[in-house]
């Protein structure tokens, strides 16, 4: 371990809503500063969302000014995935933005253009993207109404058009993920999972990178088995997502989307040419309100879509950039997966890390070790039931001195019927911690009630102000935590 150099954080949780936006501030012997931010943004439709981004990005701006810092710098800048709940400020306060500098940008490998899988990973999701957009365009607005909504504003709230390459190549509005890349001083870093590196002017504080895996295929893995979550589901995997895609003619050759239907040409008719054929007219009924419009099952196979809309954005999940940080003498781990699920947790057990002792020996670390000394988890993915490990996750870490923080809006989760945070992934949050959890849309008064830790509770405090829609009642923008 290293000498002693006396390593705390503080931690800005800001509480715009349904999104992560972090702010980190590095001391080491009350020197120097250098300033994290992880994420920056918002589900997409929240009300008044781009004054809110605005608010918070206007705070960073203040906060990273204060003690008379004439410039406003970011000294890294973390995109974890690009999921508009996470990197949508960057496009809605970009002219809050423009005051701010950014040393640095720090992504995962499936962003880098000379990533050996870079091409691959791009087009598999450009291809998942735009053949859902094609099921869309089919659907029949009075039958599938719903399906359709349902599917359009999964795609909306969480995709940014152009998310892991989908736009267009001619688009010509940059998009929030390109505006922070480019505002990049240095060349933006790329990290694949086991790299190591001491934080940039720090001897006490180092960075392991966790994951994305770069086994791609493992991204579809996004729900883990019973005894590894507090809740299971079932899945579905790339395969039928190329299936359903070939099928609907969304990306591909006539071969591929005629290899995929599900009968052969000969046992198929048409739509139009089944409303000119005296037989089909009759018994399945192609007038409004036909008595015989049930027979037809033409467009039922299109309900599928729904949930590869949501396995899509499981797997965007999954490629999220998971990082552990390390105050070295301490031992002292916080570790932020993003919104990292099944794989991409599982992917972390295997990494092993070969670092020199004070003695100049080479003492091995294990994920399983980090795990064991982080005091701080970022809950991942508001707390949903299949972004936090049960077996590989949660109960491995084992410091008693264990906090967890969740940007989570629990009214607009509710409105949008998702259990964030689900209830037996909490419960055992709360119990783990001994009630050391702290919620974004919590209160002085529920935070207090759920924590008796009056050490802790001395820790956390609430800051700043902002108002929600013009006349609302002003509230704090961010919760403020520090680690020692």
């Amino acid at each position: 371990m290293a000498n002693g150099h006396n390593p705390s954080v503080r931690i800005r949780m800001y509480r715009q809503g349904l999104g992560d936006c972090f702010l980190l501030t590095f001391r080491e012997d009350n020197d120097r500063e250098f300033n994290m931010m992880i994420d920056c943004g918002l589900l997409q439709g929240t009300q008044n969302g781009k004054e809110i981004m605005r608010q918070v990005v206007s705070d960073i701006e203040q906060t990273l000014r204060s003690g008379g810092n004439a410039t406003a710098r970011l000294d890294a800048v973390v995109l974890t995935h690009e999921h508009a709940d996470h990197i949508s400020g960057f496009s809605q306060a970009s002219d809050v933005f423009a005051n701010i500098e950014f040393d640095e940008v720090w992504a995962a490998w499936v962003d880098d253009d000379t990533h050996p899988k870079y091409k691959l990973v791009r087009e598999r999701f450009h291809k998942q993207v735009t053949g859902l957009q094609a099921a869309l365009a089919q659907m029949n607005p009075d039958s599938q109404g719903a399906l359709k909504l349902s599917v359009e504003t999964l795609l909306k709230e969480f995709f940014e058009d152009d998310v892991l390459g989908t736009a267009s190549q001619n688009t010509t509005r940059p998009s929030a993920w390109s505006s922070a890349l480019t505002k990049s001083k240095r060349p933006p870093k790329f990290f694949t999972p086991g790299m190591m590196f001491p934080l940039p002017g720090f001897d006490d504080i180092r960075i392991y990178v966790l994951g994305p895996s770069e086994d791609y295929e493992t991204f579809t893995q996004v729900n883990p088995p019973a005894d590894d979550t507090y809740r299971s589901k079932d899945g579905l995997g790339f395969a039928l997502l190329d299936s359903f895609v070939a099928a609907v003619g969304g990306v591909g050759t006539p071969l591929s989307t005629e290899a995929f239907q599900p009968f052969e040409k000969r046992f198929r008719i048409d739509t139009a040419a089944a409303q000119t054929n005296e037989f089909f007219k009759t018994h399945y009924g192609f007038d409004a309100g036909a008595a015989e419009e049930w027979r037809r099952i033409n467009d039922d196979w299109l309900s599928v879509a729904g949930g590869l809309a949501l396995k899509l954005d499981s797997y965007t999940n999954n490629t999220c950039l998971a990082l552990a940080i390390e105050f070295i003498s301490s031992g002292k781990v916080l570790l932020f997966p993003g919104d990292a699920q099944f794989s991409n947790w599982l992917s972390w057990q295997k990494l092993t890390w070969d670092i020199p002792d004070a003695d100049g020996r080479k003492e091995k670390v294990t994920t399983k070790d980090l795990l064991a000394r982080t005091v701080l988890y970022k809950v991942g993915h508001h707390g949903s039931h299949n972004a936090t490990l049960k077996t590989h996750g949660l109960e491995m870490m084992t410091s008693p001195d264990l906090m967890a923080i969740i940007p989570v809006d629990r009214s607009r989760a509710k409105d949008k019927k998702w259990e964030m945070p689900e209830k037996n992934l909490f419960d055992r949050l709360v119990d783990r911690t001994r009630g050391r959890v702290i919620l974004a849309d919590d209160t002085d008064a529920t935070l207090k009630a759920r924590c008796k830790d009056q050490n802790f509770a001395g820790k956390v405090s609430f800051a700043g102000t902002l108002n929600r829609t013009a006349g609302s009642q002003p509230e704090p923008i961010c919760i403020e935590l520090r680690v020692e």
